[in-house]
């Protein structure tokens, strides 16, 4: 019976040792990422005196008769110093904010990194849909040099980089990033806005609005000088390294060059959110935030745009700038030669191994 008893006894722990701790596992990992976050908040910290409340009081805004804006699934245009809305559209309205998203990738990531941080491209990052860079495993990039990527580029490899490795030396992962990026959304005081990636894909769980969108845009365009360089640029590179090899960087932001005083910010395309964008642009005294969202082409998207900085420019007596397709379009010939071209390129590196 003793004999019995010992035996029963090392069986019973040895099965505890094997599932008691395979259960255990996804508790410490759980424990440990809460740990993580908690560690980490602070970084994304947001003074009361960096917030932007626009002063959306529907109702009193002027009526805009433009068939290009009557399509869209929402817009809003405001002064970004006095936070004066001209006009809006369904701003509180939810919808899919595709690459808009990246806005925030980038502000966690500076908050709780340096530019400087090298970061490692996994296989994961390297498989991504375009949008992309076209990084290879393996390859290692600064966080400056993605964050170009990210804003300028709108590249799904650098965003998914930055979500896999900016938190590995806090031992963090993705998850973590993710939950930083909706603390960064609490801390801005966003009531209409929940983040599941990084890249800005379509989730059900993955929301804003015009109105928050607005307020996102200030905030990282006033706070992140690096965000605000790279959203300006109209075309750059990252040269070949020992890291890494050479890439495009190319701005679909049409409307930079184009329409006088636009400085940024970020453009964005996904199946459900259609083509959306915001745009910074300045006149004298007075400087602009538009916000377009579901638009049906580009050329829609970057004439919708305008139509609302010459009318908020109106209300402010500063003149407007007449932006046509025959303006627009020749950028989207660069746009697809350049596509070409780097497809092209692709090809030959691919033959030569």
């Amino acid at each position: 019976m003793g004999i019995k008893s010992t035996f029963f006894r090392k069986l019973a722990l040895v099965l505890f040792l094997i599932f008691g701790i395979a259960l255990l596992k996804p508790a410490t990992t759980e424990r440990s990422e809460k740990a993580t976050l908690k560690i980490l908040t602070p970084s994304v910290f947001v003074s009361e005196s960096a917030l932007f409340h626009p002063l959306l009081r529907q109702g009193t805004f002027k009526p805009i008769d433009d068939s290009r804006l009557n399509t869209l699934t929402a817009y809003l245009v405001v002064n970004a110093k006095t936070g004066e809305v001209y006009t809006a559209k369904n701003a509180t309205e939810r919808t899919s904010p595709a690459s808009l998203t990246k806005l925030m990738t980038a502000m966690v990531a500076l908050d709780v990194s340096t530019p400087s941080a090298r970061l490692l491209a996994s296989g994961r990052a390297a498989s991504q849909e375009p949008t992309v860079l076209g990084v290879k495993p393996g390859e290692v990039f600064t966080l400056e040099e993605l964050i170009m990527a990210l804003i300028a580029t709108s590249a799904n490899d650098a965003a998914t980089i930055i979500g896999e490795e900016v938190l590995r030396q806090y031992g963090g992962n993705e998850q973590v990033f993710i939950a930083l990026m909706n603390k960064k959304g609490e801390a801005l005081g966003l009531e209409d806005t929940r983040f599941a990636n990084t890249q800005g894909f379509d989730n059900p769980i993955q929301y804003s609005n015009a109105y928050d969108l607005s307020r996102i845009a200030h905030y990282a365009y006033d706070n992140y000088p690096l965000i605000r360089q790279a959203s300006k640029i109209v075309y750059a590179t990252i040269q070949e390294s020992e890291d890494h090899g050479f890439y495009h960087l190319p701005n679909w932001n049409a409307l930079l060059g184009t329409y006088p005083g636009v400085d940024g910010l970020k453009i964005g395309y996904t199946d459900e959110a259609k083509h959306t964008t915001i745009v910074t642009a300045s006149n004298d005294d007075t400087a602009l935030i538009v916000i377009i969202l579901g638009a049906e082409s580009i050329i829609d998207r970057e004439l919708a745009a305008a139509t609302l900085l010459n009318f908020a420019f109106g209300q402010e007596k500063l003149p407007g700038v007449h932006v046509s397709e025959s303006l627009i379009k020749p950028r989207i010939r660069e746009w697809r030669e350049l596509r070409d071209q780097i497809l092209q390129e692709l090809e030959n590196e691919k033959n030569e191994k």
